[in-house]
């Protein structure tokens, strides 16, 4: 007979935002107990880091945003040990790299910063007034704000260049949001311009799964490897939780923090399909942006000395499955290759060119574009990992049909005690995912969890 277990509440996916709910439950009301399930071996979801012959290779190209505010809440920064990035980035253009920096932070890169071709003086000068004017701008202000596609914000507001945008914008924040900037929020654009212009880019010692692994330390009941099958609705209106290995677990309330479309699935089981959902309740789960990130060891130090972003501002030629934007990690945080080595890495964001593609299709063809930059470099460069994450980040193009802060509940549309949180749900930003998780647990907290020793005489699955 397959085993069965009690609980107060279950939590579907120990990614970022489930862990957060649960981390929030066990601050607000510490007696409950509350069961984390999760499908893969480690808990972050997309925020994990893979130890490869030395090498940290974090799941696809990411950064910790240090101004995020519910970073600053959730996480203990000192025993993160943050490694910062410089401000602003290294653009690939003409074939060489050039400079684009916050000289308000970087004093020293003023000189170098005008110099550059990427932009014109005045483009220069209109973002140096912009950022001034945008760190006294709070996340209130910035939200309520007109929203329009962010290029329209760039060329109408701003008054910049087409080649300052294609050059830096594009590639900087595609690499942010993944999609072009026609398809993203003005309002997005400028709240991450805001915390950019406030502090800095980092990466942890221990890679961004470092920051999984401090949540994860706060729950209490972590199921890995666990895959669940299926949420039911009792009769009585408790639920049932079937998990892979036969087992079920009974609760009260039920959070799914997975992402859309994984969550879409899970709530056929209670009678939501996706038919039952209209206008901007179905707006949540359109199909999300792919990423594609890649990885080389090498066993030399970097070419590029400097802890600081690559873009590719290439707008004149076409390249191959073109790269988005390309780092050395190793040089913002020595931890991530061994000494004396570097590790590069290369992302490609959402993109038709290699929706059909394999891998053994586009590393050469990416390898072939970095051994033109970097011809002896690459020579003996060891590849090590790719990361393809076909749901790496929800869309969300402007206008936002849905509010920032979506009904965990989806407006009443869900039974009671089930609520949904992710990315998707807020921001597609770590802090987005962060907030979701803990407004759903403090929405459980308001209707009643419940208590599962007072929930469970003979629960019949309906």
């Amino acid at each position: 007979m397959a085993a069965s277990s009690t609980a107060d509440c279950v939590i579907v996916g120990a990614g970022m935002s489930g862990m957060s709910t649960a981390r929030t439950l066990a601050q607000q009301q510490p007696d409950l107990s509350v069961v984390v399930v999760e499908k893969d071996a480690a808990p972050g979801g997309r925020v994990q880091t893979d130890n490869v012959d030395g090498f940290l290779c974090d799941r696809g190209f990411q950064v910790f945003i240090e101004e995020y505010p519910m970073a600053k809440r959730t996480f203990d920064y000192k025993a993160l040990k943050l490694r910062n990035f410089l401000p602003g980035a290294l653009v690939l253009k003409g074939g060489e790299f050039n400079l684009v920096s916050d000289p308000i932070r970087r004093p020293q890169d003023l000189l170098a910063s005008l110099l550059s071709p990427i932009g014109t003086f005045a483009d220069k000068l209109k973002v140096g007034l912009y950022r001034l004017s945008c760190v006294r701008s709070t996340e209130e202000d910035i939200f309520s704000r007109p929203e329009r596609p962010t290029v329209d914000f760039l060329r109408n507001e701003l008054k910049l260049s087409d080649s300052m945008i294609s050059s830096f914008f594009l590639p900087f924040y595609r690499g942010i949001f993944l999609a072009p900037l026609d398809r993203q929020s003005s309002r997005m654009f400028e709240w991450l311009f805001s915390l950019f212009a406030r502090g800095p880019a980092s990466l942890p010692e221990g890679g961004m799964g470092e920051l999984a692994r401090q949540l994860a330390s706060g729950v209490k009941d972590l199921r890995l490897s666990t895959e669940v099958l299926r949420v039911e609705r009792a009769r009585d209106g408790t639920y049932v939780v079937a998990l892979a290995g036969g087992e079920t677990v009974k609760c009260r309330s039920v959070v799914l923090a997975t992402d859309a479309p994984a969550t879409l699935k899970l709530l056929s089981g209670v009678g939501v399909t996706a038919n039952a959902l209209s206008g901007s309740l179905a707006d949540l789960f359109k199909p999300g942006l792919e990423s594609w990130t890649f990885y080389w060891g090498l066993d030399q130090e970097a070419p590029i000395k400097a802890p600081i972003l690559l873009l590719n501002g290439e707008t004149e030629r076409r390249l191959p499955f073109r790269i988005n934007n390309m780092c050395f990690p190793s040089q913002v945080c020595g931890s991530y290759a061994p000494a004396g080595k570097a590790l590069l890495s290369v992302t490609l964001c959402d993109s038709d060119e290699w929706r059909d593609k394999d891998e053994s299709q586009v590393e050469p063809a990416v390898r072939q574009v970095l051994q033109d930059i970097w011809p002896d470099v690459m020579a003996n460069a060891k590849f090590l990992r790719s990361y393809r994450i076909r749901y790496s980040q929800p869309s969300q193009e402007p206008p936002m049909k849905v509010p920032l802060q979506s009904d965990p509940t989806l407006a009443g549309t869900l039974p009671e005690g089930l609520v949904l949180c992710g990315d998707y749900m807020s921001t597609p930003t770590l802090n987005g995912a962060l907030d979701s998780g803990e407004r759903a647990a403090m929405c459980l907290l308001r209707t009643g969890v419940g208590r599962a020793e007072e929930a469970y005489a003979a629960a019949t699955v309906t």
